[in-house]
Formats: structure tokens, C-alpha cells, sequence
């Protein structure tokens, strides 16, 4: 098949870069991949033809609609057997792959105290336009697409049913992956002790890590409140990303732990922070299928995080991390329960580490890869959204059905419990 994508950027850092990044490699091998994005890195040129296109704007919101206009200009369609955006930056696609909940994300910046509080007024204005513009074109490219979206979590698709209008079957659902060569539980035994050494940290410090950028979308405010109501004060929070360290680290000295508080910028070996840390705290209002969260699972680190993204399939409460309320008190007190015992902190990461396994790169191309090929098969014809109605004269359906699941991976507990 001959393929375009149609993204920003692309390249193995952040988030739905990544995940187009490793999604192309796979399909290169077999199809004639075109990129068509202001920049690419991070994929095999010799196997992908990459359309750089100009852009003049450095505004996240100016970007996404200088790229629609670009790509609806340049991109022939017909030309093409599949023609892929991410959510709603074009407007000729014929599939759309979900990575985010812009309305969502709205709805809680709206209602988001630390935001207005901290955020100049044309700030504030210009975040509502970018939230409502972007919830717009997400929406008019879901219903363009109707049977041809994926979304990158089940939580992301029970999204799309019910602020689109789309039915259930109309979203098929590709989890993100991680790469597990990178992210697994050696990484403390490589990296932890001379990591710690250069941060400053003593070995007896217990470290919660937060990693990403819009930090006042994912809960760092809440974070540092909640760095002060824990018991101990061997407790720091190691913050690795982009965002207004100046005005977190004022935030820190009002609550007296600014002396707890580590800033680090963003990085291109993350999986060193994660074998420095003792657990991930993760409280974001709205995520699609963040990939944060999946690496520190895989690491065996626990995770402390709101009910967002794919929380739900890799954190099982009390047993692999704690699902918390977007609260400083209810986070403090499952950060005191992990500092508090470290058999019981290590017991989490590791069921985390387990449940991480089913995420990988290869199992979300591939399941892509067979959608647009049923697609293709089928005559681009628009996948059913419903089972068709037998016709009158067949047999009726059987009143029930013997289904045997034999796999290697029923002798994991873990899997038993999902079979």
C-alpha cells in the first residue's frame, strides 16, 4: 500500500512523534510510506519518502492549521491507498489516529484553579481559542472518518463516542507500545547509582518522579503541595521536562520544600531518571495514552496517577500503584505509604513491570497495519459499524459459543486474570 502520514514533527522524543516514529519503521518494511511534516528524525530515509514542508510559526495552535492548509494544498489524495493525520491537523484524510482529548483538556483548564491563578489573562484567552479550535477540527476529522479511527487507549475511544457522537465500533483501539530492551527493570543496576551521585540524592531519599511538559495540565502544582503534607522529609520530587521553573520553584518556597525540589530539562535518556526514582507520580487531568506512564511501569517503578489514559490497564490499586484523586492530600498519602515501606514500594513496580509486557511497538503496528489492510481489501469501502443482519432465510444464531484461548502467555497470572 502507499501510505502518507501527516504529522508536525516526528522523531523517537515526546509523545505522538514517538509513536509515529515507530509506527513508520515497522510499515516501511512492507509499504511505500510518504511523511509529509516539517521535520523528521529518528526514521530510515532510504525507506521513507519525507515531504518537509515550510513552516514560519512557532505557536503549537498556528502550526496545526499552517499544516491542514500545507497538506491540503500539496497532498493528492488519490494518489494514496491510506492518507493518516493525527486527530485534526488536516482536512483531506481518509483515517485518523486519536492521540489526545482536546475537550477534555478544555473542560478541566476551564475549571482549573492553579491555571487562571498563575496565567496571564491573554494567556488564559489564547489557551481557550487553541482548546476550542483544536476540539473542533478533531471533531470534524472523527465523523469524516467514521469506521476509520483509532484511538491510542479504550479510555480515549469511550471519549470519542461520547463527545463525537461516533458508536463504539466506529473506534478501533491501538495501545501505544514500550520498548522493552530500553525500559525494564535492570535499569536500576546500570544507571541508579552514578544518576543519583550527579542529582545530589543520598541513598536513602526516597525519590517521586514526574516527567513531562504542561505542568500545570498534569498536576505538578498538586505535586508540590503534596511534597509538604508528606511525613517524611526524605521524600523529593525530581521534576524532568519543559515548563516555567521559575515559578514552580517559587510555588516550592511557599510551601517550604524548595530544598526538595529538583528541576531537570528535558532529556533524550529519560530511562536514566527512572532508575533514580522510587516511583512516577503522574496526576494529569486528561491524557490519551501517555507514554509516561507505560515506560516507568515497564521500568518497575509504581505509579501514582489520576484515572487517565490507560491507568486503569496498568495500574491495578493497591497492587501495582494507587489511582488517586487530583488532590494534594490523596496524593500525599499514597506517597507516604510507598516511602513508607520499601518491600511494598518494590512489590508494586514489579506488578507493574508485569502488566507493562502486553505494550509494545510491534503489537500497535501491527494492529494498525491490519485494519488498513481489511480496509484496502474491502475496496476502501467504510469498515461496518455494526454486524450486518443475517437474512431472513439463514439458520439463527447459536445460543452460545465455546471459545478456546490457547496461548503461552496463559501460564502468566497476570494474563489469566485479563483472559
Amino acid at each position: 500500500m502507499r501510505i502518507a502520514i501527516i504529522i508536525e514533527h516526528v522523531h523517537m522524543r515526546g509523545g505522538q512523534e514517538r509513536v509515529v516514529a515507530e509506527l513508520v519503521r515497522r510499515l516501511c518494511e512492507r509499504h511505500e510510506i510518504h511523511l509529509y511534516c516539517f521535520s523528521a528524525h529518528d526514521v530510515p530515509d532510504d525507506k521513507v519518502h519525507v515531504h518537509r514542508l515550510p513552516c514560519p510559526w512557532r505557536s503549537a495552535m498556528l502550526k496545526s492549521l499552517w499544516l491542514a492548509l500545507l497538506t491540503w494544498v500539496v497532498l493528492r489524495p488519490r494518489r494514496f491507498d491510506v492518507v493518516l493525520s493525527q486527530g485534526g491537523n488536516a482536512v483531506n484524510q481518509n483515517w485518523v489516529l486519536v492521540h489526545t482529548c482536546h475537550a477534555l483538556r478544555l473542560q478541566a483548564a476551564r475549571h482549573e484553579q492553579w491555571a487562571y491563578k498563575h496565567m496571564r489573562p491573554l494567556r488564559v484567552l489564547a489557551s481557550e481559542l487553541r482548546g476550542r479550535c483544536a476540539t473542533l477540527l478533531e471533531g470534524r476529522a472523527v465523523r469524516r472518518c467514521r469506521g476509520r479511527v483509532i484511538a491510542v487507549s479504550a479510555m480515549l475511544r469511550d471519549y470519542l463516542v461520547s463527545q463525537h457522537g461516533l458508536a463504539p465500533e466506529e473506534v478501533a483501539v491501538a495501545n501505544n507500545g514500550v520498548d522493552h530492551e530500553v525500559f525494564n527493570e535492570r535499569l536500576r543496576e546500570r544507571y541508579r547509582r552514578c544518576t543519583r551521585r550527579r542529582l545530589g540524592l543520598q541513598d536513602d531519599e526516597f525519590v517521586v518522579l514526574f516527567v513531562g511538559g504542561r505542568w500545570f495540565d498534569k498536576g505538578l502544582p498538586y505535586l508540590v503541595e503534596a511534597l509538604a503534607l508528606v511525613n517524611s522529609d526524605r521524600v523529593r520530587l525530581l521534576v524532568v521536562g519543559r515548563g516555567d521553573v521559575e515559578l514552580f520553584a517559587s510555588l516550592a518556597a511557599a510551601h517550604g520544600v524548595a530544598d526538595r525540589v529538583i528541576f531537570e530539562p528535558p532529556t533524550d535518556h529519560v530511562e536514566h531518571y527512572y532508575a533514580a526514582a522510587d516511583c512516577l507520580a503522574f496526576p494529569s487531568d486528561a491524557e490519551g495514552c501517555p507514554l509516561v506512564v507505560a515506560e516507568a511501569a515497564a521500568s518497575g517503578l509504581p505509579v501514582v496517577t489520576t484515572q487517565v489514559g490507560v491507568a486503569y490497564e496498568l495500574v491495578e490499586d493497591g497492587r501495582s500503584g494507587f489511582i488517586v484523586e487530583r488532590d494534594a492530600h490523596s496524593i500525599a498519602k499514597s506517597l507516604d505509604r510507598l516511602a513508607a515501606d520499601p518491600d511494598l514500594c518494590r512489590a508494586m513496580g514489579h506488578q507493574a513491570h508485569l502488566r507493562s509486557l502486553r505494550f509494545t511497538w510491534d503489537a500497535q503496528a501491527h494492529t494498525i497495519e491490519q485494519l488498513f489492510l481489511t480496509w484496502h481489501q474491502r475496496g476502501k469501502q467504510v469498515l461496518p459499524s455494526a454486524p450486518a443482519a443475517p437474512p431472513a432465510s439463514a439458520e439463527p444464531a447459536p445460543s452460545r459459543i465455546r471459545l478456546a484461548a490457547i496461548s503461552h502467555s496463559c501460564v502468566l497470572s497476570i494474563n489469566q486474570g485479563l483472559y
